[in-house]
């Protein structure tokens, strides 16, 4: 044992390195309600698992365990960490980092069960939680052909950075795939496998149900969030931000871009039940064009044309009163009335058009358009 430091944490803690494989077992009957803090656990040995959680015979697996700046380190050649079904398991910084030299090397983690003949298979682990954790190789779910009652679920990965890996940040090569798990603000960064790397590769998981990916960092443009095969997936949700993935890579799922500010829907629907409603806000309409002709306005075909004095009578009229004017034939003013003018449409002694009074010489006064 030797003093060191870990990934996100720099205080002193202790390295540990040996020849047991694996280096640190959980057992499925005895193993549970741990805790360990502080330590650099180093794999050398050929296919050396620093950390494995196993499984018993009848399916079940160990549970409850907190790893508080722990990290685990191999060589290469085998996972760092490995978990068989099981609950409960909380990590908190520290590092997962197989050392990967290429696409064949093992992932930094694996999520599996017993895969030998005449073995029970209930569920994979879930309820797990990785916070400020890195990983360098990828995360693989594998259950080699088996078909365990419940998928991987439950697990939330925040603020996770993938880094220097060949592989992406997850893989599911299983039947029943995968549900319920969140990645939040989770970072891949410098790959070494290419530009196009999925952060989350579904391709061979025949379920998918309820993954949830807010700002995930892509590391470069064509990175794209997932890869997925034909099968419908349901509950693919992601919140992308101006540092997100421009490419989404399924045709199922909900995506929410903040720098578009544009919801896409891919092959979802929605629906509003009860007294639910959607409203949009109206801007208050503008003044009618009539009135605001001394503001530049015009005057729609048919209107009347009107001001009001404050005084005077422009040579005729009484002061104070309102006078029409339009394009028809005025007439003089007459003794005792100046303050009227006649053209066609428009009477002479009311303040707006009327209707034609039957019958001949019945003044005939017509509604004529301006």
């Amino acid at each position: 044992m030797s003093q060191s430091s870990t990934a996100y944490y720099g205080n002193p803690f202790t390295t540990i390195t040996g020849l047991a494989y694996p280096m640190i077992y959980e057992n499925s009957e005895g193993s549970h309600d741990d805790v360990m803090t502080g330590f650099k656990i180093t794999c050398y040995q050929p296919y050396q698992v620093c950390l494995y959680g196993d499984q018993d015979t009848a399916g079940y697996g160990p549970t409850d365990f907190t790893f508080t700046d722990v990290s685990l380190t191999s060589q290469g050649e085998s996972n760092v960490y490995v978990q068989k079904s099981g609950f409960g398991f909380f990590f908190l910084r520290g590092a997962w980092n197989n050392t990967a030299t290429d696409f064949s090397s093992p992932t930094a983690a694996l999520f599996t069960d017993n895969c030998g003949t005449g073995q029970s298979m209930s569920s994979l682990s879930g309820i797990g939680y990785t916070v400020y954790t890195q990983v360098f190789g990828g995360m693989l779910v594998d259950t080699c052909g088996t078909t365990p009652g419940n998928p991987l679920a439950h697990w939330t990965f925040s603020e996770l950075l993938d880094e220097s890996s060949f592989v992406p940040v997850l893989r599911v090569n299983t039947y029943y795939g995968i549900s319920n798990t969140d990645f939040n603000n989770v970072s891949y960064a410098d790959p070494s496998g290419g530009v196009a790397t999925p952060i989350i590769d579904l391709t061979n998981a025949s379920a998918v149900a309820g993954i949830r990916a807010y700002n995930v960092a892509c590391a470069t443009s064509l990175q794209p969030v997932f890869e997925t095969n034909s099968t419908s997936a349901e509950g693919l949700t992601v919140t992308n931000d101006t540092q997100g993935c421009a490419i989404m890579g399924t045709n199922y799922g909900a995506v929410r871009g903040q720098a578009t500010q544009i919801d896409d829907y891919l092959s979802w629907n929605q629906r509003l039940q009860n007294t639910s409603h959607i409203a949009y806000q109206m801007s208050l309409p503008a003044a009618p064009a009539s009135c605001v002709v001394r503001s530049g306005g015009s005057v729609p075909a048919g209107g009347a044309v009107r001001f009001v004095r404050a005084g005077g009578n422009f040579g005729f009229g009484r002061p104070g009163r309102a006078a029409r004017f339009g394009p028809g034939r005025a007439r003089r003013p007459r003794s005792g009335r100046g303050d009227r003018l006649r053209r066609p449409g428009v009477h002479p002694t009311l303040s707006g058009p009327r209707a034609p009074r039957p019958g001949p010489g019945s003044g005939r006064v017509m509604k004529t358009p301006l």
